[in-house]
């Protein structure tokens, strides 16, 4: 999963980074709001930790702006003012879960993985063969063995199933991906190749290269 913690303290947001990193996260931090629409845009994350005390703004206020720019991404607030007030206003505003400060980054990875676990029940799935893909979660699954799969990765393979034995050009793929219709032939060649090593324990599915144009998702019965 893609985490975004916004937060003006740069030590709790350095901790929180190396926790989740080592928790198999890919793991982000702000440490203020200026402009925080246009960075979260470009940053595309899954989650997002925010606090709500800033020194010359507030989190809850700044929320819609940041919606727009995610309007998928799961919002966490924590805070260390924990008025009854504050908190329902953050919740009202579109957080699912506020957190009391301080708190231990122990704590924060078992009640993220805890939400992954309750979305991965509730996700939409995806039937690939023997897999289940869970295109919110990033996740390729196949009898119990879970694959993550990078956010880039998921979003490519999610585009490819959609488009089931049909070719699905390069520039569809940059535009899906990188929302340019210019992309980088050779990361994307990688994600192709990653993904194909991923998918290979089951022979039924194939991405095939088509030749000047772009690939193909097959899955035979």
């Amino acid at each position: 999963m893609r985490i975004l913690t916004i937060d003006d303290d740069e030590a709790l947001c350095m901790a929180i980074e190396i926790a989740l990193s080592e928790n198999g996260d890919e793991a982000m931090s702000l440490y203020n709001l200026d402009e925080v629409g246009k960075r979260v845009r470009e940053l595309k994350p899954d989650l997002i930790l925010l606090d709500i005390e800033f020194e010359e703004h507030d989190g809850v206020h700044t929320l819609p702006e940041i919606q727009i720019a995610a309007p998928d991404a799961i919002i966490i607030f924590f805070s260390s003012h924990t008025t009854q007030s504050d908190v329902v206003r953050a919740l009202r505003k579109g957080g699912i879960m506020f957190l009391k400060k301080p708190i231990s980054c122990d704590e924060l990875v078992a009640q993220i993985n805890g939400l992954k676990r309750s979305m991965v029940t509730h996700e939409h799935t995806i039937h690939l063969g023997s897999f289940a893909f869970y295109p919110k979660s990033n996740l390729l699954v196949k009898e119990g063995k879970e694959q993550k799969l990078s956010t880039y990765q998921a979003l490519l393979l999610k585009l490819l199933a959609t488009h089931i034995d049909q070719t699905v050009s390069r520039q569809e793929i940059y535009q899906h991906i990188w929302h340019d219709e210019v992309g980088n032939e050779l990361t994307l060649n990688n994600m192709v190749s990653q993904l194909r090593k991923s998918l290979k324990a089951d022979p039924q599915i194939s991405i095939q290269t088509i030749g000047g144009v772009g690939y193909k998702l097959c899955v035979t019965n």
